[in-house]
């Protein structure tokens, strides 16, 4: 928990140590809004928050502490993008209930998922030259191996190719 509560307390946020459970879990107290990260026993973690916009930056800085202790620094811009343009989709059209932030590292990609309480499927949009929004997804899906949205349309995820190890001899 020490390493946890050092690397929070950079981004401004409390941390507070909860029960045991599955993995582990922990309170943050990011600004003025409470969210609860979960920690797996494998390289992941969860955090819920609510849905304001101002949050989308905590989550971008939360996601980016977890990537150097796992050694996928190389991904932090990518990651940074990613959780940005699915977090403020899930702020402005989750319907008002609290976004999941999921990010974690099955076979081999690192896996980014973001819930919010909408049934609406996301989805790409065509804009043209004048738009100032409407490109999230486009940049999700130039960057991601994948992407995808879960069957009850309240899931939005992509996998992001994990680099080889640079400097290290084979």
């Amino acid at each position: 928990m020490p390493q946890y509560r050092r690397r929070y307390s950079r981004l401004g946020a409390e941390v507070r140590p909860r029960p045991e459970g599955v993995g582990s879990a922990t309170s943050l107290l990011v600004g003025d809004a409470v969210a609860s990260v979960h920690h797996s026993a494998a390289r992941g973690f969860e955090v819920d928050f609510l849905p304001v916009e101002s949050r989308v930056a905590d989550a971008r800085r939360i996601a980016a502490a977890y990537l150097h202790p796992w050694d996928l620094a190389a991904l932090v811009d990518e990651v940074a993008l990613v959780v940005s343009e699915l977090v403020t989709n899930a702020v402005r059209y989750g319907g008002g209930l609290p976004v999941g932030l999921r990010v974690h590292v099955p076979d081999g990609a690192l896996r980014v998922e973001v819930r919010d309480g909408s049934p609406v499927p996301a989805r790409m949009r065509l804009v043209d030259e004048e738009a100032e929004s409407g490109r999230g997804l486009c940049l999700v899906a130039a960057l991601a191996r994948e992407w995808g949205v879960s069957p009850d349309g309240r899931t939005t995820w992509c996998a992001l190719d994990i680099p080889p190890p640079s400097g290290r001899l084979s």
